[in-house]
């Protein structure tokens, strides 16, 4: 009988647990982080290689940052299909538009391109096209494309970001649902490197936490950078922790570069909650600087400069 009340004054905190996962699994939440916890956890490395490059930490920001060079790589614009009924609300919110597709131009040795979203026409559009450009484009030839081996098994996937890189590649920011063994659907953000002509992807980024500026309340998963002709450098996030009640941000930021010599990418950067969240960051010759600012609740903002010398990478 005493077991018997043991196991069920212990069932409980089980419950918390497994609804909540181990600090190892793959959820949104784990406990740790759910009561603002484990800041001292090892960062998620990208699925891509690494190089080491320090992080000077300077006491005032770069005099001058150069004016961001142009693409040599091609462009990856969100377009939209047509108006829809919730634009006006949007533009009052001021909340961006969420875009029907992604037109894919000036890839060299591709046509143009559309990775169209599935919420347009359903599962059965979903996926990589070749398109018609124009005011009213139109969809000529789908063209193979698989993200994962359990693609087929996803619920709800939605395009959050494309970017264009070096090497006609791009890369794709994922969001969608999967059903995990136990309990509903498990949502998962991803980030994918794809190459148009192949059709093949790799996935460089499992569970990313959404939102630019380690805001998990804003949409997409990326932010990017031009730093020279075939050069551009990614910014996303990992380890979503509650801050307050109602109040998350991110443990880590994360830099990839992508150029020409290196286009599966590596990673530059791993940049702490307590070094600060990167809130700016720009090119003077070679050396990227950062600007970041803390997000403690209830502090004030304290903004730190840093400096990444990329030269042995660019050259």
């Amino acid at each position: 009988m005493m077991r018997k009340r043991y196991w069920l004054a212990a069932l409980p905190c089980m419950l918390v647990f497994f609804a909540f996962g181990s600090d190892e699994g793959g959820g949104v939440f784990s406990w740790r982080s759910l009561f603002g916890m484990g800041t001292q956890a090892r960062p998620q490395a990208a699925l891509v290689d690494s190089v080491a490059v320090s992080l000077v930490p300077h006491p005032a920001k770069a005099p001058h940052l150069d004016a961001l060079p142009e693409s040599a790589f091609g462009r990856c614009t969100p377009r939209r299909l047509a108006p829809v009924d919730f634009e006006e609300l949007e533009q009052t919110l001021g909340l961006p538009p969420v875009p029907d597709y992604f037109e894919l131009t000036g890839l060299p040795g591709q046509p143009p391109l559309a990775l169209v979203d599935q919420k347009v026409r359903g599962l059965s559009t979903w996926g990589l096209w070749e398109v018609k450009p124009g005011d009213k484009p139109v969809l000529l030839h789908q063209r193979p494309l698989v993200f994962a081996a359990n693609q087929s098994e996803w619920i709800a996937p939605s395009l959050l970001d494309v970017v264009c890189l070096p090497e006609s590649r791009v890369l794709v920011g994922m969001d969608y649902d999967l059903m995990a063994s136990m309990g509903g659907p498990k949502p998962h953000s991803d980030i994918f490197l794809v190459e148009p002509a192949t059709g093949k992807s790799q996935r460089v980024v499992e569970r990313a936490v959404p939102g630019a500026y380690g805001d998990p309340r804003s949409p997409g998963l990326v932010r990017t950078r031009i730093i020279a002709p075939k050069a551009v450098v990614v910014l996303y996030h990992t380890e979503l922790i509650r801050l307050a009640p109602e109040v998350y941000s991110s443990q880590w930021d994360h830099l990839l570069l992508f150029t020409a010599k290196r286009p599966g990418g590596v990673e530059i950067a791993q940049v702490s909650r307590e070094q600060g969240k990167i809130r700016d960051w720009g090119m003077s010759g070679r050396t990227l600087w950062l600007t970041t600012r803390t997000d403690t609740p209830r502090q004030a903002e304290q903004e730190r400069y840093w400096s990444l010398d990329l030269d042995p990478l660019l050259q």
